[in-house]
């Protein structure tokens, strides 16, 4: 193995564990958010169903990022400075989950206005970073001729998702509940697995 290569492929490896370690530090905070009934009732537990549900749907998205995460790095060879950098910025924008789905949960009254508007806007930047890092990934990879850029394709997913998330942030300013349902739709749109990254994956 040359010494460059063997560098990209240390580079590669340190960037998978670093991500994973920001991905378990975002869900441990997550969790830590997660408050015991004041009282041993069904009532008391039920009264807590919003926050159950907000952290289902968070913790789908986080979940969703990491599974293509891991997707996309089992295609690629080589990452670079553009890469670890862009990599960076999608971490900082999935780091701000913990704190948007606390003051959405904690917000009087749920759904609050600001709150919905701002979790929103965690969600587009988050999906816009992610945008960025599966780019810089192709082009680090033979750019169009690469098999993650054959994977990703055109995917009408993410138009459909990106105009989802702005509606449900405009419709917050007057609906915030109807906004929290749009967001929980476009977690249920990624969660079913997405085929072409995997089986170009299991072929090589």
């Amino acid at each position: 193995m040359s010494g460059r290569t063997r560098g990209d492929v240390i580079k590669k490896v340190r960037l998978e564990t670093f991500t994973d370690g920001v991905f378990a530090v975002v869900i441990t905070l997550m969790v830590l958010e997660l408050k015991v009934p004041a009282s041993p009732t069904w009532k008391s537990l039920l009264a807590e169903g919003s926050v159950f549900l907000c952290n289902l749907i968070n913790f789908l998205y986080v979940g969703i990022y990491w599974s293509n995460h891991h997707h996309v790095l089992a295609l690629i060879k080589r990452i670079n400075g553009t890469v670890m950098w862009s990599n960076l910025i999608f971490l900082c924008c999935l780091s701000l989950f913990p704190f948007s789905i606390k003051w959405l949960n904690n917000a009087t009254p749920w759904p609050a206005c600001v709150p919905t508007v701002f979790y929103g806007f965690t969600l587009l930047l988050t999906m816009f970073s992610w945008q960025c890092f599966s780019r810089t990934l192709v082009g680090a990879n033979s750019g169009s001729r690469s098999d993650l850029q054959r994977a990703l394709g055109c995917d009408r997913k993410i138009r459909i998702s990106i105009g989802t998330h702005i509606a449900a942030i405009a419709l917050a300013f007057r609906w915030p509940g109807v906004s929290c349902g749009l967001y929980a739709v476009v977690a249920g749109i990624w969660f079913v697995s997405d085929r072409r990254i995997g089986e170009i994956a299991g072929r090589d």
